[in-house]
């Protein structure tokens, strides 16, 4: 699990969890108030990982019931598991506005 950049203190899987679920909105460091938003990289990596699975499974020659519980478990799988993959980053403007002040 990814710790704050300022202060080392562990974001838990809740608070990472709570972050995906509404639109990428920033991390906030429990401890020091940092706020962390999440890389590219990650957004698109968790977006392609559920299309192409969900598109391999769509392929699968299965029972229509079977191919949308394979698909849910899927989507549930990788939406659960995100926070142990996800990559945050402290906030720019916060890091240039402390560069200018030194």
């Amino acid at each position: 699990m990814q710790r704050c950049e300022s202060c080392q203190r562990p974001f838990t899987w809740k608070e990472i969890q709570k972050t995906i679920r509404w639109n990428y909105k920033p991390l906030v460091c429990g401890k020091c108030g940092e706020k962390h938003h999440i890389t590219i990289q990650s957004k698109v990596l968790f977006s392609l990982s559920i299309a192409i699975l969900l598109f391999i499974f769509s392929l699968a020659n299965l029972a229509f019931n079977l191919r949308i519980a394979v698909m849910i478990i899927v989507f549930l799988t990788v939406l659960l598991s995100f926070p142990y993959f996800a990559k945050y980053k402290r906030d720019e403007k916060i890091k240039q506005k402390g560069k200018k002040g030194k």
